[in-house]
């Protein structure tokens, strides 16, 4: 599956206003109504996201689909539809 987005490494730097540093970008997130706490959990979040992705689609490439319960193929169709939805 192509990937679109910026490739990593992903920074999470301690600017007040730049929170994560990307190869090619800088992600700025802007906001009087978020503690420094949120910020900081954001930028993690945000800086996390290209190794989440990759895991996850790791994770759906190993899985044997004939031996899943009902339970186990919800998650498995839940974390199809967040891939689908963090990569359209």
């Amino acid at each position: 599956m192509k990937t679109t987005h910026t490739q990593g490494e992903w920074r999470v730097l301690q600017s007040c206003k730049t929170i994560v540093d990307t190869p090619k970008s800088t992600i700025i997130q802007k906001s009087l109504q978020l503690t420094d706490e949120e910020r900081q959990a954001n930028a993690k979040l945000i800086a996390a996201a290209p190794e989440l992705l990759l895991r996850a689609r790791q994770i759906l490439s190993a899985i044997d689909y004939g031996i899943l319960t009902k339970y186990q193929l919800d998650v498995v169709e839940g974390l199809e539809r967040a891939i689908k939805q963090a990569t359209e």
